[in-house]
C-alpha cells in the first residue's frame, strides 16, 4: 500500500490498491469499490500500481491472455 492509499484510508476512504497490469484483479477491485460507493458506504480510492519494464510479465494483454487460457476461456 502507498502512501496515498495510507492517506485515503486514513480520511475514512475504502481504500485498495492492485496491480494494474492484472486486468482482472483491477475489474475485481474497482467493482467492489463501486458497489462500496454506490450502497452508500462513502468514498473509495482505488491505486493501480503498473510495472514499467519492457517484458511480457508487464503486458497486462499478454497476463489477461495467460490467464484466460489457464481459466478454460482461450483455447
Amino acid at each position: 500500500e502507498s502512501a496515498l492509499g495510507r492517506l485515503a484510508a486514513a480520511q475514512g476512504f475504502e481504500a485498495a490498491t492492485v496491480d494494474g497490469g492484472d486486468v482482472v484483479a483491477l475489474s475485481e477491485a474497482a467493482g467492489d469499490l463501486i458497489h462500496h460507493v454506490r450502497c452508500g458506504g462513502g468514498p473509495a480510492y482505488l491505486e493501480a500500481a503498473v510495472c514499467r519494464d519492457a517484458n511480457d510479465s508487464c503486458d497486462p494483454i499478454v497476463r489477461l491472455r495467460s490467464a484466460m487460457r489457464a481459466r478454460g476461456d482461450l483455447d
